[in-house]
């Protein structure tokens, strides 16, 4: 359908790239509404997509988070691809983000 070949061309690429700006948020919640009404694993293409072009680790971040949400609300099966999971092998992983415990907690 006409929707179906917007949704996929134009407003799904926009909101995934709006994943690592301060709309991120907004765009997550359209994202996540939108894999209720569309195929969840065309969401998650176009997730993959933003994902390999852009340079942005913090875009590639919340790429990421989002695609761990889909796959826990609709199953792995919903999102799963021989291309999805190269991509998400590929990206580094930063330990500087990660808090560690101070010496009153431990």
């Amino acid at each position: 359908s006409c929707l179906d070949y917007l949704s996929s061309t134009f407003i799904l690429p926009i909101l995934c790239d709006k994943l690592g700006s301060n709309l991120k948020e907004q765009s997550k919640d359209l994202l996540m509404f939108t894999c209720r009404v569309y195929d969840q694993l065309k969401v998650a293409n176009c997730i993959i997509g933003t994902m390999e072009v852009t340079k942005s680790s913090k875009a590639k971040l919340e790429c990421l988070l989002v695609l761990n949400e889909i796959m826990l609300k609709y199953g792995i099966e919903k999102i799963y691809s021989a291309k999805c999971i190269k991509v998400i092998i590929k990206q580094p992983v930063s330990y500087t983000h990660l808090t560690l415990p101070t010496n009153r907690e431990v």
